[in-house]
């Protein structure tokens, strides 16, 4: 997968990647007793994170670009990490990825890997562990909110220009995760009873 998407989308080295790279380097702090985690930054035009069965997080520049602070990326590459940590994301002797037809357009793909192996309790467990991690590291504990509010446009925005996108009706019709409101939610009442 990791070619596929490479040779899809330009890997960024520049301001993006290093803005990235700075905030990975605190929450690798944060998380000293773990093995670190790759960060692969794609020239791609929607605003998405993922890890597709690596110790590695693929991270879109139209993400970056759109999360106004670190306390939003943090939770981000927070979220990311802790799938990698609770083993969510794993190629082994017991998860095979299904045949997938070669002409599908890379986002049905993904789309289909999604539905394949994520549930709702591990979004919402890799939401919770993303906030804890992101607050271990020193950023604020509501850098999720900026998050939702940029998956929530891009989501109403890619209904209407293409219902194939990556976005929330994909998300939860196709693959059952919770919705954006649903997360929001679970969050915020975290962030009231944590000190």
């Amino acid at each position: 997968m990791h070619q596929i998407l490479t040779s899809a989308y330009q890997i960024d080295r520049g301001v993006f990647a290093h803005r990235a790279e700075r905030v990975l380097a605190r929450l690798h702090q944060a998380r000293a007793d773990r093995p670190p985690v790759e960060l692969v930054v794609l020239h791609w035009g929607e605003p998405n994170a993922m890890v597709l069965f690596s110790h590695r997080i693929y991270l879109s520049t139209a993400l970056l670009d759109a999360l106004p602070d670190d306390d939003a990326l943090a939770f981000v590459l927070g979220h990311e990490i802790t799938h990698i940590d609770q083993g969510d994301i794993r190629v082994d002797g017991t998860l095979r990825l299904p045949p997938l037809p070669p002409m599908l357009p890379l986002r049905l793909s993904l789309g289909m890997l999604a539905r394949t192996w994520m549930r709702p309790e591990m979004e919402r467990g890799a939401d919770a562990g993303g906030q804890a991690l992101a607050v271990a590291a020193g950023y604020r504990s509501d850098g999720f909110e900026q998050v939702f509010d940029v998956l929530s446009t891009h989501a109403t925005e890619g209904l209407e220009a293409d219902p194939s996108q990556w976005s929330e009706f994909w998300r939860q019709k196709a693959s059952g995760y919770p919705s954006l409101a649903e997360r929001r939610t679970l969050l915020q009442a975290h962030c009231a009873i944590s000190p």
